[in-house]
């Protein structure tokens, strides 16, 4: 049989969630591990909502795109990125761990965010972060994978784009990049549909969480990586950094002094699913209650 369709349940606290795909073949052997306790107990739940991802604006070949992605939030310094960028109108990602949004300051952070979201996308980074533990997190795949379900239930991300704690690798429709311990769950994700994207350029910093590189140092990194047509995707570069390092105002002005010298080299800013290789529609769908 050609084809498999198969239903996955996670029951939270708050209730019950699903999310379903087709998979072929080739890509359904990996995930059968982790559905072959769930598929005789369980069905897909009939007032289940499938949503596509926002469909992609054609690319200018001409041009040269920067995604700007803050992960591990909401935390200290998530409202600081979000005001620099609103501030500057560039165009930004936040890839969010599902736990720091649990308690009350957490939620009134993403609440705050919402009000605005024209310019700004949420994207799953696992529930966990892995707790740090990223040798013990890859190599327990099926729960990895059930850790970045636990999120999507939690903070219903409407685009299926995650990243993997502390580790840069990419899942898109035509281009895979992973080590050989992140292997399973890449392709785990890939199977439902899900795009991981990794990054580019990483904004670095110290053991107090303080940035490493200088706003002109960061720029001239991320000038370069155009330059030498080291980018994932030719022409897009995705520049990773930390909601935290820019808690202190001198680190937020960092960070405003770093978008204003690439705005000047009239790079454009992307959200995450406007990133040209990511799966198409009909393979990156969503289940989100009713």
């Amino acid at each position: 049989m050609y084809k498999k369709i198969f239903g996955f349940a996670v029951i939270s606290i708050i209730g019950f969630a699903a999310c379903h795909n087709v998979f072929n073949k080739d890509k359904s052997t990996v995930a059968d591990a982790l559905v072959t306790d769930h598929i005789n107990k369980n069905s897909v739940d009939s007032s289940i909502m499938v949503a596509p991802a926002p469909p992609q604006e054609p690319k200018d070949s001409n041009l040269k795109y920067v995604y700007l992605t803050f992960d591990d939030g909401p935390q200290l310094g998530t409202l600081n990125c979000y005001d620099v960028c609103k501030k500057a109108g560039v165009k930004a990602t936040f890839f969010l761990v599902g736990e720091h949004a649990e308690n009350k300051w957490g939620k009134s952070i993403l609440d705050t965010m919402r009000k605005d979201m024209r310019h700004f996308l949420f994207a799953n980074h696992s529930y966990t972060h892995a707790n740090n533990r990223y040798e013990s997190f890859y190599k327990h795949y099926q729960t990895a994978f059930e850790d970045f379900i636990k999120t999507q239930d939690s903070l219903q991300f409407q685009v299926a784009i995650a990243r993997f704690p502390g580790n840069p690798a990419w899942v898109m429709d035509s281009k895979f990049r992973s080590s050989k311990l992140t292997k399973k769950l890449a392709k785990m994700m890939d199977s439902v549909g899900y795009n991981v994207m990794g990054w580019d350029v990483e904004w670095r910093f110290n053991k107090k969480s303080e940035p490493v590189q200088t706003a002109e140092q960061m720029a001239k990194e991320v000038e370069a990586a155009f330059a030498s047509k080291s980018s994932f995707v030719k022409n897009h570069v995705v520049l990773l950094t930390h909601d935290r390092l820019f808690r202190e105002p001198n680190y937020r002005d960092s960070l405003t002094k770093m978008i204003t010298i690439l705005q000047s080299k009239k790079y454009v800013f992307e959200t995450a699913d406007q990133y040209p290789i990511l799966k198409k529609a009909d393979k990156n769908l969503l289940a989100v209650r009713k």
